[in-house]
């Protein structure tokens, strides 16, 4: 294939696959498989963030109960704390009626 021709991303996977057998420099198998060493980086790039499965929407929680302080009675509400980090809190009393 000549120098600056459009190829597949199969072709490219098939070519970071040999690249990655080689034992060549970047550089020097750049030179013989007719390719920039920058398109090579690219694809790899490219065809790895494809790989790459998408992160969870939602990030995972422990549940911790704690029994309230003894100076705190129920007021009727359900209270949710939610912690986020060392600086900030969320929290939010819900009505049991």
């Amino acid at each position: 294939m000549s120098r600056g021709a459009h190829r597949s991303p199969a072709q490219w996977r098939s070519i970071l696959q040999e690249h990655d057998a080689s034992s060549l420099s970047t550089s020097e198998f750049c030179k013989r498989h007719k390719v920039s060493s920058q398109s090579l980086y690219r694809w790899r790039k490219l065809l790895e963030a494809e790989s790459v499965p998408a992160q969870p929407m939602f990030a995972p929680i422990q549940p911790a109960m704690e029994p309230l302080p003894a100076d705190q009675s129920t007021d009727g509400h359900c209270h949710l704390r939610i912690n986020l980090g060392r600086w900030l809190s969320f929290e939010l009393a819900v009505p049991l009626t």
